[in-house]
């Protein structure tokens, strides 16, 4: 087996265990204030309430960590709903089967 295919074979078994569930409503205080690359929902805040907000319509895409959600992208998203006043978010959510 060459290196392509070993690469091939190993994304192809890492994708076995993750699947993906959309169109999910999630309750906002479930989303994780700060995501494993250091991005908060405080920064988010801060830049919306400064006129920076997303044009985006896409649903915003969350981490499914124990029984709470770390942000993968959506977080302007997120702090707009959050300034609204609004309780839940449309989401796409990815699992992993452990």
């Amino acid at each position: 087996m060459n290196l392509q295919e070993n690469i091939q074979r190993i994304k192809s078994m890492m994708e076995i265990n993750e699947s993906w569930e959309h169109n999910v409503k999630v309750r906002i205080k479930d989303i994780l204030p700060i995501n494993s690359d250091g991005q908060s929902l405080q920064d988010a805040i801060a830049n919306v309430k400064d006129g920076l907000i997303s044009h985006s319509e896409d649903n915003v895409l969350l981490y499914k960590v124990g029984k709470k959600y770390e942000i993968g992208d959506g977080f302007h998203r997120i702090a707009q709903k959050i300034l609204n006043g609004e309780k839940y978010i449309i989401a796409d959510i990815k699992t992993s089967e452990e």
